[in-house]
């Protein structure tokens, strides 16, 4: 397997939905701005912890990975839904979870599918072009608020990319989940 495989777009589009669905979790009301922004990122470290260890142990990633998307796509939304509500803040923790939980069982994919000195070229330009994502999405949520006048519309579509992002990751879990190995 060499880096030119179809596989490393795939991975740098997964992650690229991951990290923009972590941009959602900055969404808020400005007088709540203190415990709108711990509560969805206190999920996150929880989900990040629990999931990357749970996947670890199972040495599985594509359900774990795609699972944890869909909880922070359905959080998401769900938040968005109700509105400024207590509810909303509880479904922010769990898309917290759910997007945290992504997160950390991501980052172990590209050790199933490379190895050796294209493993490090390959982490290298998932993260780097993934992460382009947390530069272009807070304009992006930003635009739409401006343009929209709700917070809903960007979470709305942060679950959407979550959503699609499960969809290259499940169709490819098998090669994902062929390098691993049960200690």
């Amino acid at each position: 397997m060499n880096i030119l495989d179809p596989v490393p777009p795939l991975l740098i589009r997964l992650n690229t939905d991951v990290y923009d669905g972590s941009d959602g979790e900055r969404i808020g009301s400005r007088e709540a701005v203190g415990i709108m922004s711990v509560v969805p990122w206190l999920g996150l470290g929880i989900g990040l912890l629990a999931n990357a260890w749970h996947s670890d142990r199972t040495q599985e990633r594509s359900w774990h990975v795609t699972g944890a998307m869909l909880l922070g796509a359905i959080g998401l939304a769900a938040a968005a839904a109700i509105g400024a509500q207590g509810l909303s803040l509880a479904l922010l923790f769990v898309a917290g979870c759910g997007i945290g939980a992504a997160q950390g069982a991501f980052c172990a994919i590209p050790g199933n599918l490379w190895s050796g000195a294209i493993l490090g070229t390959a982490i290298t330009t998932v993260n780097l072009l993934g992460n382009l994502a947390s530069l272009v999405g807070p304009y992006v949520i930003g635009w739409f608020r401006t343009h929209t006048g709700s917070f809903a519309v960007p979470a709305y579509g942060l679950a959407a990319c979550l959503l699609l992002g499960a969809w290259p990751l499940m169709s490819n879990r098998t090669r994902i989940n062929q390098g691993r190995t049960i200690a």
